[in-house]
């Protein structure tokens, strides 16, 4: 029985065509080619690549693919077959490191974007607030701005009465500020002011403020204008307005 290359050889010359031919048809370089027609398998990469380069000479030729296979391996049980080239086995590791750096990178980049969307980050790149939905709001133990869950605004903007016991309060935002206003524990104003931004409310008892930025905006009481409630970029919450504690609050020419 003919050997695997002395078929191939065989239905080559039978075709009529030359093994330059058949390296521009198969990609597989002549030095292959002619090494699978001596039956020198020991010249081949090894492995999976003599496989596949007898499978596609033997497809060119139309030849039995799976039989040409079958026969080789017969003949070259897996244990006795030729390892991958060093040189084929550093590219593979390359393309290994590669495939490990991309998939690293896509994690990493994926990690950073989840975090900066459950934090929430402000134009400014501080974590100013972490919205929360169907929470109550909680008490602050550490400087941190936390929005309480939304809820309706109840109408406030209305005239200043006339009434001695009414307080009447302004702000006007010289920074972004995120804002929290309840009016008599009515919630009046919840909300991001801009630079410019002006507000005004009325209440019979007092005011209770949130401020994500307590230096970004001025207070006015009763047409009093009161000092910075706290620094740029500081967070005040819960802070208390009435009639009896404003003044403390209030610049000197308003005392």
């Amino acid at each position: 029985m003919a050997s695997i290359g002395e078929q191939f050889k065989r239905e080559r010359i039978g075709k009529k065509i030359s093994l330059k031919d058949v390296a521009r048809e198969t990609k597989i370089r002549v030095s292959f080619l002619r090494a699978i027609e001596e039956d020198r398998f020991d010249l081949l990469p090894g492995g999976v690549f003599t496989r596949n380069f007898l499978r596609a000479y033997a497809i060119y030729l139309r030849m039995d693919e799976d039989e040409v296979v079958k026969s080789f391996v017969q003949l070259s049980p897996p244990s006795e077959e030729k390892k991958l080239s060093p040189l084929l086995v550093v590219e593979e590791h390359k393309r290994r490191r590669y495939f490990y750096q991309i998939a690293i990178l896509i994690l990493l980049i994926l990690l950073l974007g989840y975090i900066l969307w459950v934090k929430g980050w402000d134009f400014k790149g501080e974590n100013v607030y972490n919205l929360q939905q169907n929470e109550k709001p909680s008490t602050i133990k550490e400087e941190t701005a936390v929005i309480p869950e939304r809820r309706e605004v109840l109408p406030s903007a209305r005239e200043p009465s006339s009434e001695a016991s009414e307080l009447s309060m302004e702000l006007r935002a010289i920074d972004s500020c995120w804002v929290e206003i309840l009016a008599d524990d009515r919630l009046v104003a919840y909300k991001l002011l801009q630079p410019g931004e002006k507000l005004t409310f009325v209440a019979r008892q007092r005011f209770s403020l949130t401020l994500g930025n307590a230096g970004g905006v001025e207070v006015s009481l009763n047409g009093k204008r009161l000092r910075r409630l706290g620094r740029l970029g500081e967070v005040k919450r819960s802070f208390e307005l009435d009639a009896e504690n404003w003044r403390q609050y209030a610049t000197e020419d308003n005392q």
